[in-house]
């Protein structure tokens, strides 16, 4: 017998925001660990807790991710469909019309931390390797869950550095904008918007 607690610890709350400007999900790791040492009494020989716990900006931790792929697995187990295990994946968006040949867009956006733990040794060598990874992590996750669109991971690491990708996405995007409006500057005003966005991160 399984019992669970739901917690979505907000992401930017002042109790977290120190761990969570350094590395994703840090916030749902913290209130993983406070319901763990809150409920261990509720372990035993007939009963397991767990914690679910799913940040607001939607990062969880691994005992959470666990726990889903448990569901999961099970209910491939009794529909003997494999493509019930990607329901819990689901990118932030995707466009209505075919982006190209005749593919609609899908798209997940992360903001990695440039000085988490994870990253700060490559980044400290390279700029924007913190991007890359996480970039290169979301389309081991997505890439075969969508077969049917075509996935791009936008990655733009907290101090500014993308991806090469998402830059070239971004560009694709701002020069059909420049298009219809007739300003060379759209390129310039995106990126500007992204950096006061980022500095509300």
């Amino acid at each position: 017998m399984g019992c669970d607690v739901l917690t979505f610890p907000h992401t930017l709350a002042e109790r977290y925001i120190n761990y969570t400007a350094l590395e994703q999900g840090s916030a749902a790791v913290k209130a993983t660990d406070f319901k763990n040492t809150k409920y261990k009494d509720l372990n035993g020989n007939t009963r397991v807790f767990v914690p679910i716990c799913v940040e607001t900006f939607g990062p969880v931790d691994k005992q959470t991710q666990l726990f889903f792929d448990n569901i999961c697995t099970k209910i491939v187990e009794k529909s003997d469909d494999p493509n019930d295990k990607v329901y819990i994946k689901h990118p932030d968006g995707c466009t209505l019309i075919p982006w190209r040949a005749g593919r609609c867009l899908a798209w997940d956006v992360t903001v990695p931390g440039t000085l988490a733990e994870r990253y700060v040794n490559p980044t400290s060598k390279e700029c924007g390797l913190a991007a890359a990874r996480a970039a290169d992590e979301k389309m081991k996750k997505y890439g075969n869950a969508l077969p049917s669109m075509e996935f791009l991971p936008i990655c733009i690491e907290v101090l500014g550095p993308m991806d090469p990708n998402t830059l070239k996405f971004l560009k694709a995007i701002c020069k059909m904008i420049s298009v219809r409006s007739g300003d060379s500057r759209e390129l310039f005003f995106a990126t500007n918007h992204i950096s006061c966005l980022l500095l509300k991160c």
